[in-house]
Parts: C-alpha cells; structure tokens; sequence
C-alpha cells in the first residue's frame, strides 16, 4: 500500500516571515519531520501565534443558504473549479478531481502539524518562564481541537448518536511523521480526542479572556466557549450550557449596535478590526482572498456588483425597520430592490476580509439560550437571549422577547443565528445540525439569469458533507472517499 506524504495533506507554505529567524528558515521549508528550528517557548510562541499561520482554510461561507450568488458572482468564481462547485453545489463538479487541490483540507491540515509541532515540543524546549510554557501548551491543544473540528463538520457526517461510533470521520492527527499513514477516524472518535484535547487546554490555560488586538491567541473564555459548541454538536445540552456560561462569566463582551450612526461609522471604530473587536473571544481562519473582492466591489460600486445578495427566505425573518444589522450591514438594491449585504461585520487585511471564524461571545451567548431551551429551561433561556437582542435591535422600540413555547422560542434562537451568521462560514454548520435535529428540510437551488437551476443541495446527512480531496483518495486507499447523493 502506498505511504501517505504529508505534503499531500499540508501542502508547502507560502507565509509571510516572522520574527524568529529560526522559524524564518523553518516555515521556508516543506513540511517535515524536522524539529529542530523550534528549540525555545518563544520558538514555540511565534509559531503557533503568528497571524499568518491561523488561516488558509474556509469554503463553509459558500454554502450558507442566506446568500443567493449572482451571475457576475458566477463568473468570477468559473475562473476556480473548486470555488464554483461549493458555490453551486454542480453535481458534476462536486468532486475535486486527481489534478485539484482542495485549499480547505489542505489549510486545516497544515495548521494541524504546526500545532502538533509545538505539542510535541512544548515540554523539551528551553526557557525559565514555566507559566508562558503551559499557557503555549494550552493554546496548542485547543488549537488542534479547533481544526480538527472544523474538519469533521466540513468532511464528515453531523455527530448522530444513533450512528457516530460507525459513521466515518476524518483523521485526528497528533504527531508531526510526515510519512505516515492515515485512516479516517470515526466520528465518535474524532469528538472524543476534541474533548480530551480541550481538558488538557483548559487545565493549561493562564489567560482568562482574549488581549486587545491579540486574540488569536486561546483563552480560558474561548476554550470553554469551544467546548460549549462541541458539547452541542454532540446533544448534550446541560453540558453546552455548562461551558457556555463559564466562557460568557470570564468574558462577555458584545458590540451594541446602537452605538453606531451608519455603516461608515462603526468602519471607523476599533470593533471593525478583527483582532480588536471585543467579541472575537478566539480568531481562527479567514476567508479566502477572492470573497474580500466581493466585498469590496459591493461596498464599492454598490448595486453594480450584485453578487452578494440575500435570499428571500433569510429576508422575510429580518426586522428591516429595528434590525440594527440591517441598518449597519445590508440595504436594498438601487435597482431590483433585493435585500444585499454592502459590509461586513469585521475586516483585517491579513486576513482578506471577514474573519468571524472560531468563538464569538454573542455565538456563546446563542448557544447557551439554545442549550437553555432545549434543556426546558425556557425563562432562562429567553433572558439569555435578551442580552444579546438588546445589542442588535433598536433601542428606541426594542421589547424584551419573552414566551413559554419551547419550539417558539428554538426557532427565534435559530432565525437569530441565520442573521448573526450570514456570510461568516458558520451557517454551514447550522443547516447541517438542524438536519440532523430534524428541523432543517430545505433544498438550495442556484440559478441562472433566467432562472435555470444550475445546481442544488437537498438536506441529507449524507449529502451536506463534502467531498475527500480525491488526491489523498487515489494515493491512500485507507481515507476512503464520502458517498454522493
């Protein structure tokens, strides 16, 4: 059988140098074995945390159903087979064929064996500091637990318990052999690891909540944050809860909306930065270059663009006239009228554009309203919800949402999470839990100018998981490829 080069998994870096100049010389080379550029905790430090090396991952915001792409969004992206297929989900292009490389798997799996790099270092290196040493230790493990994650929910089916001890995942790497062979974990097993790295991450953790301007870095908050959207995947609602409200007790803070005239001035405004806006509690991933063009042009040239435009469903549950979101965010366009988005939420330019990947407060604080509900605990849940409503919602007319229906009140949970999300990669993830709860049955259909449907998504377990990159498929049999519906 043939051996598996991590290259293929990783795929050589093109990074920006840091200020090590070990790691300059390291981060140069192909992925490898090698470990011994990394010999000090702040060898350790600069690797781990260097801004250039927590992206290159992210195809999850293609797929979120509150986007309706449009024809010139259509044309740019035939210039990339990979970007059109998650775009349009083209039944013959769905699979990435021998010759395609696929960025998402390669990022994830790269920042994988710079993780398991420090992990397996962390303890040997030199350097006095022995707080520094378990805080970098820490964020270690919970940025392994992160990518990984992100992996199971993008290459593998929704966590079912009925099903997940069989259902394969992906592999939960934790060495740096770059020749070594990998199967596909099960499901059950790859959430079982996350769990266990996240202990380990919030038994070494000094930092309780995120520095200004550097919250790539992992925190107590964002730990518990992570394992509260971990333990809801999993169904285990008390546990979400529990998580949840350690994280939001460590920190808490949110952007109100309120404070903002226009768009232009909360641009002005620290929280535009993705590393300075408070409720970023742990940023990890980015959105690829091509999407901040259509950002930008939106922002640019307005209706001219026409490439990020709001699906009807999604429109009819926006508040246009109290959504502060709407206000800040969207508008309608100058000539069809169709509800588009002419901002975005964040912006860093290392990171191309929109970066609300990995744990947010106001992302916390839903989950912890959802546990609530879902647990019976309805009046807890509906002042949970409260805070967050308050700082999306005008303050002049806002009314503090109150009810005893518990599908009531999952389902404004779940429409508020739909507007908070679009556009942020964490839709995805959403409409494939929800199918698995039973409460998501929606197809996507993409269409053309004339209304010719081009490419669609109907709600399965099995369908809502893409595609093994088939390079990795035809060198090593034992990562067996994804069914196709």
């Amino acid at each position: 059988m043939k051996r598996i080069n991590i290259a293929l998994i990783v795929t050589a870096l093109c990074l920006v140098a840091i200020s090590c100049s070990k790691l300059d010389k390291f981060l140069d080379k192909e992925p490898s074995s090698d470990q011994s550029y990394v010999s000090t905790i702040t060898d350790c430090d600069l690797l781990l945390n260097n801004p250039n090396l927590i992206g290159g991952f992210g195809h999850t915001y293609l797929m979120d159903d509150g986007i309706a792409f449009s024809d010139v969004t259509a044309l740019y992206n035939e210039g990339s087979a990979e970007y059109y297929e998650y775009t349009f989900w083209s039944t013959s292009k769905y699979i990435v064929n021998s010759s395609e490389d696929d960025g998402c798997w390669n990022g994830l799996y790269r920042n994988i064996y710079y993780t398991n790099i420090v992990i397996n270092s962390i303890d040997e290196v030199s350097g006095d500091d022995e707080s520094l040493r378990s805080q970098i230790k820490g964020e270690a493990y919970m940025a392994r637990a992160y990518y990984h994650f992100m992996a199971v929910n993008t290459y593998a089916k929704e966590y079912d318990p009925s099903s997940a001890s069989t259902d394969p995942g992906v592999p939960y790497v934790k060495d740096a052999d770059t020749q070594g062979k990998r199967a596909r974990a099960t499901v059950k097993e790859v959430y079982d690891n996350i769990v266990a790295d996240l202990e380990v991450a919030l038994q070494n953790l000094k930092n309780t909540k995120p520095d200004s301007g550097k919250n790539q870095r992992a925190c107590l908050a964002a730990a518990n944050a992570l394992m509260a959207k971990v333990y809801m995947h999993l169904q285990d609602w008390p546990k979400t809860a529990e998580y949840a409200k350690k994280s939001l007790d460590l920190y808490g803070s949110f952007v109100d909306y309120n404070d903002y005239a226009d768009n232009e001035a909360y641009k002005a405004s620290d929280n535009y930065s993705s590393f300075k806006n408070v409720e970023n509690s742990y940023l990890r991933g980015n959105m690829e270059t091509f999407a901040a063009l259509y950002n930008y042009m939106s922002i640019s040239f307005g209706a001219f663009m026409g490439g990020l435009y709001i699906t009807p469903d999604l429109a009819n549950i926006i508040d246009t006239d109290n959504d502060l979101r709407y206000k800040l965010f969207m508008g309608s366009d100058l000539f069809t009228g169709d509800l588009t988005i002419k901002s975005e939420k964040t912006y860093d330019p290392l990171f191309y554009g929109h970066t609300n990947c990995g744990c947010t407060t106001t992302e916390t604080c839903l989950i912890l309203a959802e546990a609530y509900a879902r647990d019976g605990k309805l009046s807890e849940a509906c002042t949970v919800l409260n805070k967050f409503l308050k700082t999306r919602y005008d303050k002049n007319t806002f009314a503090e949402y109150n009810s005893a229906d518990k599908a009531g009140i999952i389902k404004k949970i779940t429409d508020e999470k739909s507007i908070e999300f679009v556009y942020s990669g964490n839709r995805w993830f959403e409409m494939r839990r929800l199918n698995t709860l039973g409460e998501y049955n929606k197809t996507i259909v993409r269409t053309d100018a004339s209304g010719n449907v081009i490419g669609e998504l109907k709600p399965s377990p099995v369908r809502m998981v893409l595609p093994i990159p088939q390079k990795l498929t035809d060198l090593n049999p034992e990562i067996t490829q994804n069914p196709f519906e």
